[in-house]
């Protein structure tokens, strides 16, 4: 288990995270998710969505994000949360032997969700 911090629980089924199912579109590469998906985020609003197809990862920050900062404040920190949540899918992705080549994409916040980046990846045997 990757962890930054330290969890107020040792008990991983206790902890307060989205389903696999918000975040996570794609069966490929679902041991990733499982380990990404505890990423920690400002006020535990965990903006990531992933689609997960044909060996890409393609990243998103959802901006439909309900919690107690204004708007403008929740999307200063999802970005942040966005590099957060993409430092551990690089680590986790190496961890589980993938190669990966990363596009980071310019923000259209016209768009919901916003692109945020493409990995392409390939998993070493």
């Amino acid at each position: 288990m990757l962890n930054f911090g330290k969890s107020k629980t040792e008990d991983l089924e206790k902890i307060k995270r989205k389903d696999i199912e918000t975040i996570w579109n794609g069966k490929l590469a679902l041991e990733v998710a499982n380990v990404v998906r505890y990423t920690p985020s400002a006020c535990n609003s965990q903006p990531w969505r992933v689609v997960d197809k044909d060996n890409c990862f393609q990243l998103y920050r959802s901006t439909d994000i309900t919690e107690m900062l204004s708007k403008g404040l929740i999307a200063f920190y999802n970005k942040i949360d966005m590099g957060i949540f993409m430092c551990f899918l690089e680590v986790t992705l190496k961890h589980f032997q993938y190669d990966l080549k990363r596009k980071i994409m310019i923000e259209d916040v016209n768009k919901n969700p916003i692109p945020v980046a493409t990995y392409q990846t390939e998993k070493r045997i």
